[in-house]
């Protein structure tokens, strides 16, 4: 039973060290990682590229557009050449070559405002990967701070695990002197049984949450994995929710008035030049014959240019554009609702952190002190158990105080932790 218990001691010792690791993660290194791998931010950045490549395209929309063309082909039977205005009536080559050109020269202002409608986008797109950096950051911080709360529990179960199995070593060679029964023994292993269980489960609790972590920051989960004792934090965050609220309101505005341009009228300039080739069109040839005229010449001769303006007034298409701004102005006074709700929502929960930090910081007070008292029964009845003045089951009674006692410290440890961080990062 003594070789069991020491190659049991051996892996005890083996999970005392937890968090010694030649490659350690800092929650700042676990955080940058996630920025970096996790997909929510990965998909926040690319819908960004997109907003910045439609952006960076509204922008063209001032140049004129052009336009270049050739076509080849034949006629047969009877047709107008295009080139000679004359019946043709075998079977003819033709060839065209054109280049046009259009430019909007007034839409209702409706390519500015899809300027700045494409330019606002691009910002609330960074606002929105801002934010999913902010959101990633707090997923990492609880998941880190759960690590290192299961792993502060697991050590706590391994060190008390630890007198469990002395106790049991001292009942068994006791027992072989023959000073005590057999009863005590079993109670002892029972004792341990039930402790090594639940530092089994307290060791699955602290795996578990390592997986968690290494899945939330975006990283293939690798056993050899494991966190650091440092938990400082440095971030920055250039928006907010309430920065999100005035972008949107932003858009909807910028939205009515490209909506309002469809009630004035547009200009639109065009221009086209080009020449072409058809064998319709034939010459007398010194010698009497005739040929079509050569490819070069036709090509000088069929040239043409052509510049137009065209004017388009909206007249009726029923009420679809009025109601369109009628519902878009519902919209904007809706993000004004939203925007104060967001801001009362935002007051609320800084307000919340500042009285969970106060209570937690009396509450982790309490803990240790409530520790320290633990300690002190525990070690007083320790020294009672020795003399023979009390019974091991009063001895177990203050050993589990001790153990409960030093449970709640670590957790509300952690809890102080936790709402210090978080109402860092909402104030950033």
């Amino acid at each position: 039973m003594i070789r069991i218990l020491r190659g049991i001691s051996l892996i005890l010792l083996l999970c005392s060290q937890l968090s010694l690791s030649q490659n350690e993660w800092t929650l700042q290194k676990c955080v940058d990682s996630a920025v970096v791998n996790n997909s929510k931010v990965r998909l926040a950045s690319l819908e960004l590229g997109k907003s910045e490549i439609i952006y960076e395209g509204d922008k063209l929309n001032f140049i004129p557009r052009v336009h270049a063309g050739a076509s080849h082909g034949y006629n047969w039977g009877q047709t107008i050449d295009p080139f000679t205005n004359e019946f043709a009536t075998d079977r003819v080559q033709y060839n065209n070559f054109y280049l046009s050109s259009s430019v909007a020269l007034f839409t209702g202002l409706s390519n500015y405002y899809q300027t700045k409608i494409s330019s606002n986008q691009t910002n609330i797109r960074t606002a929105e990967l801002e934010l999913a950096k902010r959101n990633i950051t707090i997923d990492i911080l609880t998941a880190y701070l759960q690590v290192k709360l299961n792993e502060g529990i697991l050590n706590m179960r391994t060190k008390h695990l630890e007198y469990v199995q002395e106790e049991l070593a001292k009942a068994e060679l006791l027992y072989e002197n023959e000073r005590i029964v057999e009863g005590e023994v079993l109670e002892k292993k029972a004792r341990f049984s039930t402790e090594y269980f639940q530092m089994v489960l307290a060791k699955n609790d602290w795996k578990k949450t390592l997986f968690l972590l290494q899945v939330t920051m975006g990283k293939e989960p690798d056993s050899s994995f494991r966190i650091s004792d440092s938990i400082s934090l440095s971030c920055e965050y250039s928006i907010n929710e309430l920065e999100l609220e005035k972008l949107a309101q932003e858009r909807n505005l910028l939205l009515s008035k490209q909506m309002q341009g469809q009630f004035y009228p547009s200009i639109r300039l065009n221009g086209s030049l080009g020449s072409g080739y058809s064998e319709n069109r034939t010459e007398i040839s010194p010698d009497g014959s005739i040929n079509a005229v050569p490819f070069g010449n036709q090509l000088s001769a069929n040239f043409y240019q052509s510049l137009s303006a065209t004017l388009t007034v909206p007249i009726f298409n029923g009420t679809k554009s009025y109601a369109e701004i009628k519902i878009n102005e519902l919209e904007y006074q809706q993000l004004l609702i939203e925007e104060e709700q967001k801001t009362l929502e935002l007051e609320t929960k800084l307000l919340e952190l500042k009285f969970d930090i106060d209570n937690n910081k009396l509450a982790y007070q309490e803990s240790k002190e409530s520790y320290l008292v633990s300690e002190k029964w525990y070690e007083n009845n320790k020294m009672s158990f020795d003399l023979g003045k009390i019974d091991y089951f009063k001895l177990l009674e203050s050993k589990d105080a001790l153990m409960n006692a030093e449970a709640e410290m670590i957790q509300a440890k952690y809890k102080l932790i936790f709402s210090e961080l978080i109402y860092f990062i909402y104030s950033a």
